[in-house]
């Protein structure tokens, strides 16, 4: 059996097993509090360099046979004059998903413009705010309960929400995300799907004041949220200042 034949065999079995199986993405934040001037330094890079490389390709005549192999690119500064500049931080699947996302862009505008609606061409971005993970253990990979590692840097990022993956969960591409909040990573799992059992009953729920909800079947709930010690704090905080302005 030749490749392109193990290939197809592959990917005949992975559709196979998809038909059985739920997409679900979980987000998982990068802790802050752990991120050392060197990984803030990096990540910023590394969606500096995306931006560059994404409006270089989206400069070229024919994106369709653009290759992802640059360790350079040629962009304007603010003056207007070429400058090159060396991709240090992108791997090689990172300017690979980078690629094939202008491509799925340029199909989707294509799409669009079949069904009669106005488009125009892609546009230079002045900020890149996600970066494809391709491939799980190539791209990215997770290291034990909290820590995932980038491909080309070589120390590892704490993560926050990796305990929501379940255990049988089959872990796909990714995307590293840049927010106002923080950097994040949003992770594509296929899980088993479960089946519903129909029972032919329909419930409803009645909000009120006296009983927080009432379902159809007569049950009643009530539930009572404990302020924190924190927020205590705060908010004596809060009234002492004002106390303060208006005797003022």
């Amino acid at each position: 059996m030749g490749k392109s034949d193990t290939r197809k065999s592959t990917l005949a079995d992975t559709k196979k097993r998809r038909k059985t199986q739920d997409c679900k993405v979980f987000t998982c934040k990068l802790d802050d509090s752990h991120l050392s001037k060197e990984k803030k330094e990096y990540l910023n890079r590394l969606f500096l360099e995306a931006k560059w490389l994404r409006n270089y390709i989206i400069a070229r005549n024919d994106i369709f046979n653009e290759t992802d192999k640059h360790d350079f690119v040629i962009v304007l500064n603010k003056d207007g004059v070429e400058e090159k500049r060396d991709l240090t931080c992108l791997s090689s699947q990172m300017k690979q998903g980078i690629l094939n996302q202008i491509k799925d862009d340029i199909s989707g505008l294509s799409v669009s413009k079949k069904k009669g609606r106005k488009v125009g061409k892609l546009k230079f971005k002045s900020r890149v705010n996600s970066i494809n993970m391709q491939q799980f253990e190539q791209t990215y990979r997770i290291v034990g309960k909290n820590h995932i590692m980038l491909q080309c840097f070589k120390k590892r990022f704490r993560v926050r929400g990796l305990k929501q993956i379940p255990n049988n969960a089959e872990i796909a591409n990714a995307k590293l995300l840049r927010k106002p909040s923080g950097y994040y990573i949003a992770i594509t799992c296929f899980v088993p799907k479960v089946e519903r059992i129909k029972t032919g009953k329909e419930i409803g729920f009645d909000f009120g004041i006296g009983t927080h909800i009432t379902d159809t079947e007569g049950k009643k709930n009530n539930w009572k949220f404990q302020e924190t010690k924190r927020h205590k704090r705060l908010q004596r905080k809060v009234n002492k200042t004002y106390k303060k302005k208006k005797e003022i």
